[in-house]
């Protein structure tokens, strides 16, 4: 025989309320112990909303994308202060600040500059130029022959050489780690170097790196110079583009600003005052070295990579409209002379080249579009 065990029905009450209470134990993300972040990114020249930009906290919770309307929530945040960064393809990133409070939601709105948005664009009008040279200008070499007229549609142009600044807001939005700002040649060649930026960027060597902000970047590889015009939404300018944007419509300008040599308009290696500067200088310190449409630096400072493959008979073959150079090559065409150049190497007709992966001290850029 069994004992009868008789429980009070209080006893069983309470005990029921116990384990209901087990089983309805708050989560860890349930909102009465945790918080959430929301807002909107926009474009910050056009207000408009972004849809598909990548937002993600530091510390860590959940990574999420804006909708169509540019809006994001990230719920089940413990409570704290967090870091929102927030970056989309063709933008530079941006980051600010949330801090969440338990069943609260934090609100933080981020607006993104668009690539194209950081860089002055130079409008360069339709028209035919001579481009090339006649063989009588100081130092002029068979390859810039002849001198022949080509016909340009409309573009644009950077006014200055792409900088320090302009090159850290492509590294921090991730220029590196995105094949798609890339040719298939240059993310093999990136990742077999394990390439993360340019040369001498972290040392600061030869005016390089953030702590140069105004300097153009140097030490970057042609592959490097076409992935960050990729995203600034542009690319290299061809040599037809370069030259017309240097030179104008009038032949006799051997240097941007006219016939005549002079080495106080630019940075080269003579060092005529007012130019005191061992490697490069500011973009735009020299205004009285202006192309005929108001760009700087097209003679001196430092080389600009195009996207022309080096061809020497090139200007021979060439078609009279829109040339884009030759179709294949050993080497890319690099345009305007540097700070260690003399004046023939600083003419608007020079060419130059190198192999695509070469990363000289002296090697900038400027992008077109």
């Amino acid at each position: 025989m069994f004992k009868e065990i008789i429980i009070p029905c209080l006893t069983i009450t309470t005990m029921m309320l116990l384990i209901s209470a087990g089983c309805s134990k708050k989560t860890p993300t349930d909102s009465t112990t945790t918080g959430s972040i929301t807002g909107v990114v926009t474009d910050s020249t056009t207000s408009t909303a972004l849809a598909g930009a990548t937002v993600v906290t530091g510390p860590a919770t959940s990574s999420v994308t804006t909708n169509t309307s540019g809006q994001f929530t990230i719920n089940g945040v413990n409570a704290g202060t967090y870091t929102v960064t927030v970056s989309k393809t063709g933008y530079c990133s941006n980051i600010g600040s949330a801090t969440v409070t338990t069943g609260n939601t934090a609100t933080i709105n981020i607006a993104l500059t668009s690539a194209s948005a950081i860089i002055e664009w130079i409008s360069i009008p339709a028209g035919n130029f001579k481009m090339g040279s006649l063989g009588i200008d100081p130092g002029a070499y068979s390859y810039e022959q002849p001198q022949h007229t080509v016909y340009l549609d409309a573009y644009q142009i950077s006014k200055y050489e792409i900088t320090n600044a302009h090159y850290k807001a492509f590294i921090d939005a991730g220029g590196y780690s995105d094949s798609a700002y890339w040719t298939t040649e240059g993310w093999s060649w990136r990742t077999a170097n394990s390439i993360t930026e340019p040369c001498y960027w972290s040392s600061g060597q030869y005016n390089s790196g953030p702590s140069f902000p105004n300097h153009p970047v140097v030490g970057v590889s042609w592959y490097e110079a076409y992935a960050f015009c990729n995203w600034a939404g542009g690319h290299l300018p061809t040599e037809a583009q370069w030259e017309k944007a240097a030179r104008g419509t009038d032949s006799s300008n051997y240097w941007p600003w006219g016939s005549a040599w002079n080495a106080a308009n630019c940075n080269s290696y003579f060092n005529a005052s007012p130019d005191t500067f061992a490697y490069s200088s500011p973009v735009g310190y020299f205004s009285l070295g202006q192309s005929p449409y108001g760009l700087y630096d097209m003679a001196g400072n430092v080389w600009e990579w195009c996207n022309d493959w080096f061809q020497s008979d090139y200007y021979s073959v060439s078609p009279t409209s829109n040339p884009q150079g030759a179709t294949s090559g050993t080497y890319r065409v690099i345009r305007g002379g540097s700070f260690s150049t003399n004046d023939a190497y600083c003419r608007t007709a020079i060419r130059y080249y190198d192999p695509p992966v070469y990363r000289y001290f002296y090697f900038g850029f400027r992008p077109a579009k």
